[in-house]
């Protein structure tokens, strides 16, 4: 076979590819476009699909970009060949990783945990929030209703707690959040009780007697 005559073979060949392609309902190749390469793949941004109800109206925010998927040559990849014959182009959703601390601050609100582990969290962490000395004659009996009670070795030192009331709820909001300490009750030393036998009339309450 010469030279001029392999141009022809290959011609007649195409020639009746296309025309088999023809009768099967099939586009027949294109001559005029470069073939496919599997070497690697470009994606671009391609039209907006809306996503519709079943009555036909438009529902999202404006609906979604579809990626155009081409090989180097240019040629199209039709979306339903893109998890084919290893082609996957995964498109970008809302699946990034939510660090722990936040999950689990998640799961505390949903599930009402919020006041145990804010009282766990300033126990142990009272010496820090107020110092050594204060944390030695002033301990939390109590947090509830947004509320933290604080029981006081004598009067002196109730007294300094509640001058500094407003630097220690913002210290502890650090700690566990904005809005969790709202305020602080601050108690005096509990007197000894004189009262005895079954019947007896309440009094106004412990009096700071040796303070």
């Amino acid at each position: 076979m010469s030279g001029d005559e392999a141009p022809d073979l290959v011609g007649d060949v195409f020639s009746r590819m296309r025309s088999t392609a023809k009768l099967g309902g099939k586009h027949p190749p294109s001559l005029q476009r470069p073939p496919r390469k599997n070497s690697g793949f470009t994606l671009e941004a391609g039209p907006r699909v809306v996503k519709r109800d079943e009555d036909g109206n438009a529902v999202g925010d404006g609906g979604e970009t579809v990626p155009v998927v081409r090989d180097y040559a240019g040629t199209r990849i039709p979306q339903r060949l893109l998890y084919r014959d290893g082609i996957r182009i995964r498109r970008r959703r809302d699946r990034e990783p939510k660090a722990f601390g936040a999950i689990l601050a998640g799961q505390a609100n949903e599930r009402g945990w919020q006041r145990n582990i804010a009282n766990g969290i300033i126990m142990s962490k009272w010496p820090e929030i107020v110092g050594e000395v204060i944390a030695d004659h002033a301990e939390v009996v109590e947090f509830k209703d947004g509320t933290l009670v604080v029981q006081c070795a004598s009067s002196t030192w109730a007294t300094q707690l509640r001058l500094a009331q407003s630097q220690i709820i913002r210290t502890i909001a650090k700690e566990v959040g904005d809005g969790v300490v709202e305020k602080l009750h601050i108690k005096g030393p509990s007197g000894p009780s004189w009262t005895k036998g079954r019947l007896r009339v309440k009094g106004r309450g412990p009096r700071d007697t040796y303070g």
